[in-house]
């Protein structure tokens, strides 16, 4: 588990920096019509990437159902959180 977690941090590093494409990154309907879009969703994600990869790194020594939990409950973060954010975004922009 550790090793994923610094998979995600470095991920997460880098994840601010990616180019709009379609090949890797958050790829929802909402970031791939739009740049701006991809590019703050992107930028976020980079961030939660990072946070919940030091929360992971964090309890992967712990051997118990809590522990498993809580990774699994940052994965879900890393998840839903970006995807959420990006339609928040594309339905801003719409808007205007």
């Amino acid at each position: 588990k550790g090793l994923v977690a610094v998979l995600f941090i470095v991920i997460g590093n880098f994840m601010g920096q990616f180019r709009h494409n379609y090949f890797v990154g958050i790829k929802t309907p909402w970031t791939l019509a739009n740049e701006e879009v991809w590019r703050r969703t992107h930028r976020l994600g980079g961030r939660i990437w990072v946070v919940c990869g030091l929360i992971c790194l964090a309890v992967s020594p712990i051997a118990s159902p809590w522990g498993a939990g809580v990774f699994f409950a940052a994965l879900m973060i890393m998840v839903v959180v970006p995807i959420v954010y990006s339609y928040i975004i594309f339905a801003d922009l719409q808007k205007r």
